[in-house]
């Protein structure tokens, strides 16, 4: 195996870790905690200056998502099954939440797949290799035949 040159052993004692990305001022105090817990695992340069308003709003919709499932949370602690018209507007707008809650979760596994957080292409390359693995041992499609 090859020993390092010295100019290349020289450049590792002078090799600076960048810091990480710092959260946006306008971001409040919730946000910016979720900003950190997010971008301080990953190495300094993960996160691009052109991927800031996209994770601006991953935390926004996180903060959003956290609001109405504390919303939902109060409301289900009361009973929506009875016929008084006070519960029916109460279901209404349990309703509404959910469905607000629904699109928050959306938004927030797009957002996530965006910034490439999610494995979801690797899931999709491990299946595609499975299925050319299983036409390679001789299984016919079944327009084949």
């Amino acid at each position: 195996m090859a020993r390092p040159s010295a100019v290349a052993v020289e450049q590792i004692g002078y090799a600076i870790l960048g810091k990480p990305l710092p959260a946006p001022s306008y971001l409040t105090a919730e946000q910016q905690a979720d900003w950190r817990a997010l971008i301080e695992p990953f190495a300094p340069g993960r996160f691009k200056p052109d991927q800031v308003p996209v994770l601006v709003e991953l935390m926004r919709a996180q903060s959003r998502a956290r609001q109405v499932n504390e919303q939902l949370a109060t409301l289900r602690k009361r009973d929506l099954i009875a016929d008084t018209a006070s519960d029916a507007k109460r279901r209404a707008i349990f309703m509404q939440l959910r469905d607000m809650a629904d699109a928050e979760t959306r938004l927030i596994s797009s957002l996530s797949t965006k910034l490439r957080l999610v494995d979801q292409s690797n899931v999709r390359k491990a299946l595609a290799s499975a299925e050319r693995e299983k036409m390679a041992v001789g299984l016919r499609r079944p327009w084949e035949t």
